[in-house]
């Protein structure tokens, strides 16, 4: 009863296990960011998105992703205060559930 409740606790985690295996570069440094957005609600300014990945990616390639993400319509680029007093601040939204990622 124990290996069976093991396994079936592993193949809940297989298509997401091999879904990884064949990503490149581009779908990694991808996932870094869905993966930040989703750590903090699904939205995140972009400054402390920038500080989040920048032991992976540079601002150059952050900004790159994005426009890649917003073109998948993933996540949406908005100007506004929703974290600091300003309204000048540009943050990132997820627009899809992690599921439908």
């Amino acid at each position: 009863q124990q290996a069976n409740e093991i396994m079936n606790w592993v193949l809940k985690y297989l298509p997401k296990v091999y879904a990884l295996m064949g990503v490149g570069n581009v779908g990694r440094d991808a996932q870094i960011v869905i993966y930040e957005l989703l750590k903090n609600g699904g939205r995140l300014s972009r400054s402390k998105l920038l500080k989040a990945c920048y032991k992976f990616l540079t601002a150059r390639q952050l900004d790159e992703i994005v426009t890649t993400l917003e073109q998948a319509k993933i996540v949406k680029s908005v100007l506004g205060g929703l974290f600091e007093d300003t309204r000048d601040v540009l943050y990132y939204k997820l627009l899809k559930r992690p599921e439908d990622i």
